[in-house]
């Protein structure tokens, strides 16, 4: 949540017009219903900014596509048109920085991927 704050304290939707939703890690239900009806009701594009690991893609996706768990909803509240924003991993060639400095992946962070 630093960067969120950061947006806060920066006044960024003073300069941006704009909505900033913190989903505190996986969104709950009621958050992606929350995005969904905006998206619907004011036709704003979804800007998401997640960590550059298995976790903030998977969070992404969360919004994108749904979860497992939202499946009793009947798999409302996916389908999201997000973008991503943020490092990828094309950056950390065209800035030339040191692969030694990334957290290697775990178990958990190789199965994540491979959904």
């Amino acid at each position: 949540m630093g960067i969120f704050h950061r947006l806060i304290e920066d006044e960024f939707t003073s300069r941006v017009p704009s909505i900033l939703i913190c989903g505190g890690g996986y969104p709950s239900l009621c958050t992606r219903a929350m995005t969904d009806r905006i998206v619907t009701h004011f036709r704003v594009p979804v800007v998401g900014l997640a960590d550059f690991n298995p976790h903030g893609y998977e969070i992404l996706e969360v919004y994108r596509r749904g979860s497992a768990n939202s499946m009793h909803a009947g798999g409302c509240y996916s389908g999201i048109d997000l973008r991503w924003l943020g490092l990828r991993r094309s950056h950390i060639d065209a800035f030339a920085l040191d692969p030694a400095h990334a957290i290697p992946l775990s178990r958990r962070d190789r199965k994540i991927l491979d959904r």
